[in-house]
């Protein structure tokens, strides 16, 4: 199942629930932009919820350590 996400907020944080697959391709870019698109409007505090991953790759890690060094 491709990469779904849905937002949601907790007083001053984001939470972006991430569902499905986070692999290379259009995974990769969905999250990257998600996370450029929520940066640009001024949020500063982001969660990412991965409780409803079904399988990362090694590029899907990638990802998230890119996100987090944003």
């Amino acid at each position: 199942m491709p990469l779904g996400i849905s937002e949601s907020q907790i007083e001053s944080v984001t939470l972006l629930h991430l569902k499905g697959t986070l692999v290379l391709g259009g995974d990769i870019e969905l999250l990257d932009k998600k996370i450029k698109f929520t940066l640009e409007a001024g949020v500063t505090k982001i969660l990412l919820d991965l409780g409803e991953l079904n399988y990362i790759d090694s590029s899907g890690i990638g990802a998230l350590i890119r996100a987090y060094s944003t």
